[in-house]
């Protein structure tokens, strides 16, 4: 008996509203992985390769100075790869001759395997060549290939590098899934229209409908399955969560993530799979506005992973079922938990001296402009330059200079108000903007500010400001700065001399604590340099400088250590060295140092020369060496052979006359010794 054709095409359009539920659920799995692409430029989506390459050429420039670079995208061949651009296209022939050298030699291929940047000597020896993978999630996707001039890169510069290497590398990545996706995509959407034209001529064709039916349902399985390939194909976190926040689907990049087999993560919550508290309240609210909404939504959103804070890209995709309605959620999840890290100290960077930590004068410029308005009145300026710091950096290094500038700007921080802008103007200026103050309570604040440390090793510091002030309207804010710099360099000649002499005398201080150098001991040897220089007849300027040379010439021995200046017993030969230097150390000191010092400062570094030319640090001899220090020279001995050291016994006048003599035309002028020996008598 024929079955009734009414009933049969009722079966056969129930069998296609079969057919087309599991499409849709193909589809909106689909769905997730095209609307992924939205978190791209539209350059990177919708435009060639070259619109790609051309974008991050232009950011690549805007950090670095390449002769030339290129980008290679890996062929279908990998580990080969192909020319995608050359910047200019002129030096074409001279990258292409470096990659084949570099592959030739292993350098390539030791990039791809460890996914780092490496740096080598051009095949001519003229030009430094950067080598750098360009990685999407684990994947080399191409590489980067520059010629420069050598030179040192900042680091901070290869970081952006980096970011911008990484960014194209993803977009090469997230282009490529896409198209494989839309050829998918494509295939379904023809054959689900297929399938409505046979429910229109179901009643002629019954035995083809059910033909079709079967193929369409194998199909859409095949597509399904295409799709999830292509998402356990992904190093980024893809899940589904249905309409009550619970997960249906995640592949194993997400499970790996987290930890979890399938079975343990099916059906859990925000709270279970990011994290509770804040983070699983943020994710119930964008999961929330996802289901009640037609439109994607994309945030960067705060998780735990691994018990780690991190930070994703996320994009959340609104899952239509049969009925119109949103029925599910897709999310992506992308980590860029390092690439937000180095955007924020980007800006960091931007807007604070690297040194200090202290807002550095661009900063400083745009908050003067801010705060210059009528309500700040008065806005005071405080201008300071630290003292300390030339000598600092020629006698220890600038390490140690830096280390200054760093005490200096604790010191400022903990004695402003919260409501004052502290900066670093450049060098050794710091600048501080007070809005709303008085100009008596400025003055206060800079008299605070402008401290001298004398205790501070190993050099001393002092810093002086000077005060600028608007108190109308009128007033150029810049004119006020001017103000605060010219005050701070007027009391700064004032006292310049006596702020020197202090840091100058601190560091003998610290020597004689240190050391058996005693204050009566160098003013004995600046007595016995007098009477030996007036006796041999020397101008009162001679015999003003000598004192001098007499107060300060172990000045340099604050570069030597406790343990070697109090040493009993001989130094050996490198402890020997380092004594060996305080001659040239002490030459800067004194150069870096008051005008009364730095006209002895040669003086101070031929102080150890011998007249037959064996002394240091120049083996200069006989008229060579200074006549000021030749009298030193024996002036000194004198009092060392008497006073007596750690690793030697003092030795009576005429003992030590005895040795001096002995010495005469080898380590001492025997001009000097004859005076020396008339003056004793």
């Amino acid at each position: 008996m024929e079955q009734d054709p009414q009933k049969r095409v009722r079966e056969l359009e129930a069998q296609l509203e079969q057919a087309q539920r599991e499409r849709m659920e193909a589809v909106m799995a689909l769905q997730i992985a095209m609307e992924f692409s939205s978190h791209l430029p539209s350059s990177y989506k919708d435009g060639p390769l070259r619109d790609m390459l051309d974008e991050a050429a232009s950011k690549v420039r805007s950090i670095l100075s390449p002769i030339a670079f290129a980008f290679y995208v890996v062929a279908p061949g990998f580990p080969s790869f192909d020319l995608a651009g050359c910047y200019p296209s002129s030096k074409m022939p001279l990258l292409e001759r470096e990659k084949d050298i570099l592959i030739e030699d292993g350098s390539f291929a030791w990039a791809v395997e460890v996914s780092k940047r490496t740096w080598c000597t051009s095949s001519d020896g003229n030009l430094r060549m950067l080598l750098q993978p360009m990685v999407s999630n684990d994947r080399v996707m191409g590489m980067f290939l520059a010629a420069m001039d050598f030179g040192d890169v900042p680091d901070v510069k290869l970081v952006f590098l980096s970011v911008i290497l990484s960014s194209l590398a993803g977009a090469i990545q997230s282009r490529q899934l896409i198209d494989a996706l839309k050829e998918a995509n494509g295939e379904l959407v023809s054959r689900c229209f297929s399938l409505e034209r046979s429910k229109l001529e179901a009643r002629a064709e019954r035995r083809k409908l059910d033909q079709e039916i079967a193929e369409a349902r194998t199909e859409a399985r095949g597509a399904q399955e295409r799709v999830f390939q292509v998402f356990e194909a992904m190093d980024d976190p893809v899940l589904l969560v249905d309409r009550g926040h619970r997960l249906s689907y995640c592949n194993g990049a997400f499970l790996s993530r987290y930890g979890l087999s399938m079975d343990e993560a099916l059906g859990m919550s925000p709270e279970e799979l990011l994290g509770d508290g804040d983070y699983a309240e943020t994710w119930r609210g964008l999961i929330g506005q996802a289901l009640s909404s037609s439109s994607p939504i994309r945030r960067d959103v705060e998780s735990v992973a691994g018990g780690s804070r991190v930070v994703f890209d996320s994009s959340l995709f609104p899952m239509r079922g049969l009925s119109g309605g949103v029925e599910a959620v897709g999310i992506v999840l992308r980590d860029v938990t390092e690439r937000r890290a180095a955007e924020e100290m980007m800006r960091f960077m931007g807007y604070h001296d690297p040194l200090t930590g202290l807002y550095n004068r661009r900063f400083f410029e745009e908050e003067m402009r801010r705060l210059d308005t009528d309500r700040q009145l008065p806005l005071c300026v405080l201008m300071g330059d630290v003292d300390g710091l030339k000598l600092t950096n020629d006698v220890f290094g600038h390490h140690e200079g830096d280390r200054l500038l760093m005490d200096v700007a604790e010191h400022l921080k903990r004695s402003i108000r919260r409501e004052d802008v502290l900066a670093r103007w450049g060098g050794d200026e710091f600048v501080v903007l007070l809005p709303k103050t008085d100009p008596e309570v400025a003055m206060e604040i800079a008299r605070r500010l402008s401290v001298m440390d004398s205790s501070r090793k190993p050099v001393p510091y002092k810093i002086t400001f000077g005060l600028g002030v608007k108190t109308s309207p009128e007033q150029d804010a810049n004119s006020v700065l001017r103000m605060a710099e010219d005050r701070m360099y007027s009391l700064k000649g004032r006292e310049r001399d006596w702020v020197r002499e202090k840091i100058v005398n601190s560091l003998m201080l610290d020597i004689e604590k240190r050391s058996c150098e005693t204050c009566e001991h160098r003013r004995r040897v600046a007595n016995l340099a007098l009477g030996i220089g007036r006796a041999m007849g020397l101008e009162d300027d001679d015999l003003e400088r000598l004192m001098l040379l007499g107060e300060y010439h172990d000045v340099g021995m604050i570069e030597v250590g406790e343990e070697v200046l109090r040493k009993e017993g001989p130094l050996d030969r490198y402890e020997m060295s380092l004594v060996m230097k305080h001659p040239e150390t002490g030459y800067r000191v004194a150069n870096a140092s008051s005008s009364s010092l730095g006209e002895i400062a040669r003086l101070i570094l031929h102080h150890h020369e011998n007249y037959d030319g064996t002394g240091y640090p120049h083996g200069l001899k006989g008229n060579q060496i200074p006549l000021l220090d030749r009298i030193f020279r024996v002036a000194d001995s004198y009092e060392v052979i008497t006073g007596g050291r750690p690793y030697r016994p003092p030795m009576s006048p005429d003992q030590a006359l005895e040795e001096i003599a002995s010495r005469s035309g080898t380590w001492y002028d025997p001009a000097v010794v004859q005076a020396l020996l008339g003056l004793m008598g």
